[in-house]
This record gives C-alpha cells, sequence and structure tokens, in this order.
C-alpha cells in the first residue's frame, strides 16, 4: 500500500536520493514543500508543489527506478489534483505522461518560474514542454 504524506525534515536524505537518481536536481534546489510516497514505510517517489498566491507549480515529480511502473507516480499526481485549487503549471520531457492526467501543453506564462531555474544543462530542451492543469478542469 502507497501512503502519501507532506515530508519531514528526516526525509531529507531520501528526497536527495530521489531527485539525484531521477536526474531532477538542480542547483540552489529549495528542500520544502515535499510530498513524498511511502511503501512498507520506505520513501519510493517524491513530488514538491510550490504553491503560490494564484496558482502552483509542480517543481519536480519522481520515483525510484525499482519502484517505477507500479502506478507511484500517477497516485502522487492524483492525489495532489484531487486537493488541488489552483491552477498546476510544470515543465516536463515527458507529456504524454501528464496528459494522461489531464494536463495540457501551454506556453508558459510569465508568472512561472523560468526554465534557466532548473538548469537543464542535461536535459532534452527541444522536448520540455509547459504543461497546465486548470483548477476548473478537475470538476
Amino acid at each position: 500500500m502507497i501512503n502519501i504524506r507532506l515530508f519531514t525534515p528526516k526525509d531529507l536524505p531520501a528526497i536527495k536520493k530521489v531527485l539525484a537518481e531521477a536526474d531532477l536536481s538542480y542547483p540552489n534546489i529549495e528542500y520544502r514543500d515535499f510530498w513524498v510516497a511511502e511503501q512498507d514505510n520506505q520513501i519510493v517517489g517524491v513530488l514538491q508543489l510550490e504553491n503560490k498566491i494564484n496558482y502552483s507549480f509542480l517543481s519536480s515529480l519522481g520515483v525510484f527506478t525499482q519502484n517505477q511502473n507500479q502506478g507511484i507516480a500517477s497516485k502522487m499526481l492524483q492525489n495532489l489534483m484531487d486537493n488541488a485549487s489552483k491552477d498546476v503549471y510544470l515543465y516536463t520531457i515527458i507529456p504524454r505522461f501528464f496528459e494522461k492526467h489531464g494536463f495540457k501543453i501551454a506556453l508558459p506564462p510569465p508568472f512561472i518560474p523560468p526554465r534557466s531555474r532548473f538548469d537543464c544543462m542535461n536535459c532534452e530542451r527541444e522536448k520540455c514542454v509547459c504543461m497546465v492543469k486548470k483548477a476548473k478542469d478537475k470538476l
């Protein structure tokens, strides 16, 4: 069974490990606003959601390689969206995954963090898109 909860400071080593393995670490990352997915009392996935005044920004969603293809990321994302009251934006190189959850490709609005914040040096820029799921779409 998967348990999804807000992180605590004791979770930081596992969060950093998931982010490193999933190639989601970037300089100047702020270790706050994380949710963790636990299975058998072990962290298997992480999600970082920055809540702003008028929107939310999904900064990271990653699962340990050995725990992938078990629906953990989908469950974390569904949990997030079930509780979202604002539009949720993100950048991704795997848009098909997010489209399955109702996200749509969009031009990045000027108020979300710029891609440069994430230092996407090894990222496949030509595949990177901005996506959004509007709060009204969850009805």
